[in-house]
């Protein structure tokens, strides 16, 4: 049986392998939309959303996904914004960087769930 500091470094490593393997070819296909078809509708929504919440729920697309992704990816944008300087979305390197926000966001929560699952199996 493993002591509670084996565990926590058992779980270090699993969380950190884990990390390198989901944030791994983060950019892949970025700035197209031909590899993960539906970041487009929540890049898009995003946008629509960051512009105004009136042009966004006029769209078609935008109800497809929750509105917390999008949000999500505006404040990454915002503080992406803020340090470096506004992303212009129509230039390929701005929408790959702004591609690769929103994905670093998805790639950070997924990481997170290693010891979420990890305390759920702990309790159990």
């Amino acid at each position: 049986m493993l002591t509670r500091r084996g565990c926590l470094i058992a779980l270090a490593i699993v969380t950190g392998a884990g990390a390198c393997l989901r944030f791994y070819g983060l950019s892949k296909g970025a700035p197209y939309h031909h590899f993960h078809i539906d970041e487009h509708f929540v890049f898009a929504g995003a946008d629509l959303l960051r512009q105004s919440m009136t042009k966004a729920a006029e769209s078609q697309k935008f109800f497809m996904y929750g509105p917390l992704p999008m949000h999500m990816v505006n404040v990454a944008r915002s503080v992406y914004e803020w340090l470096g300087g506004p992303l212009t979305l129509s230039a390929p390197d701005d929408g790959t960087t702004y591609m690769l926000l929103g994905r670093s966001i998805s790639a950070l929560l997924g990481t997170a769930t290693i010891p979420l699952v990890f305390l759920i199996a702990r309790r159990l």
